[in-house]
């Protein structure tokens, strides 16, 4: 079974990967809540000019999984306004590397950058209805914290659960 050998900081070269798998992963788990017409906005130039615009935040923290040279994988995340609180913004994994411990990878290299930066708090949003998403977080520790919201996106609206990790110091 092929993993991920590599979890590194994501890199501007990285880009194309990210932004293709980025896109068919979305949409993979997105598509039937999206109409056609927005779903043809979604393009692979939309995706890559997204990234375009994340890798250049520096409140940002990104990682990619490699596997045989190439980013098959992605975790962000960021500081909360309070300093021992962070928030996992997005993990997507190639949809050809799913279940092979890319995501759990990740999931563990961010959880290890982050207590080295005093974290006692992890907070993830995750629609509702995407259970697989769930299941992965509630294996790595992750509770639903009981809150929930509803957010609209460019091209859709979904409600959210928080699911969140208590950190030991």
């Amino acid at each position: 079974m092929d993993t991920c050998i590599e979890v590194r900081p994501l890199v501007v070269d990285d880009l194309p990967y990210v932004a293709r798998f980025h896109r068919e992963s979305w949409l993979s788990v997105h598509q039937d809540k999206v109409s056609e017409e927005n779903i043809n906005q979604l393009t692979l130039d939309y995706f890559f000019d997204t990234w375009q615009q994340v890798i250049k935040d520096s409140d940002r923290y990104n990682l990619v999984a490699v596997n045989k040279a190439m980013p098959v994988g992605y975790i962000s995340y960021i500081r909360g306004e309070k300093a021992s609180r962070w928030e996992l913004i997005g993990l997507y994994i190639s949809p050809e590397m799913g279940n092979r411990g890319c995501g759990t990878q990740l999931f563990s290299a961010m959880l290890d950058d982050i207590a080295r930066q005093d974290a006692q708090k992890l907070i993830v949003w995750v629609m509702q209805d995407n259970t697989t998403a769930i299941r992965f977080y509630e294996k790595q520790g992750m509770q639903p914290s009981g809150k929930a919201r509803h957010t609209k996106h460019d091209f859709f609206s979904f409600d959210e659960l928080q699911m969140v990790l208590y950190l030991s110091q």
